[in-house]
């Protein structure tokens, strides 16, 4: 997967009044229970975490709704790998995947799920 640049804000050229925010990163902690609910509700077991993930932080950036946006995450793949792994493999088996749509897409239509 090649990584294009991520989008600009609407209405800017370049990505420097972004980068001179204050940025902050917190560690998210879900107990199995919180996870159950999070597959009911998105009924499904893929990667509803990240799903949640973008939506919450889409809805915080507070960008116009026509404002395109990029999630993107690694995946773990050993149980996928043909032919398999060796059960002795000592390593990471990670593939990068990404989804991009549009903020009022990402803030409502996922509202369903979350």
């Amino acid at each position: 997967m090649e990584l294009k640049p991520l989008p600009l804000i609407l209405g800017r050229t370049d990505t420097s009044e972004e980068k001179k925010k204050k940025t902050s990163s917190t560690l998210l902690r879900l107990s199995p229970e919180q996870v159950d609910k999070l597959k009911k509700k998105a009924n499904e077991n893929g990667n509803f975490v990240h799903i949640y993930i973008w939506r919450c932080a889409s809805k915080a950036r507070k960008l116009e709704e026509n404002q395109q946006s990029v999630v993107r995450f690694n995946s773990d793949i050993r149980a996928r790998m043909i032919p398999p792994l060796p059960k002795n493999y000592f390593g990471n088996a990670l593939a990068q995947a990404a989804a991009k749509g549009y903020i009022g897409e990402i803030t409502s239509t996922l509202t369903i799920l979350f």
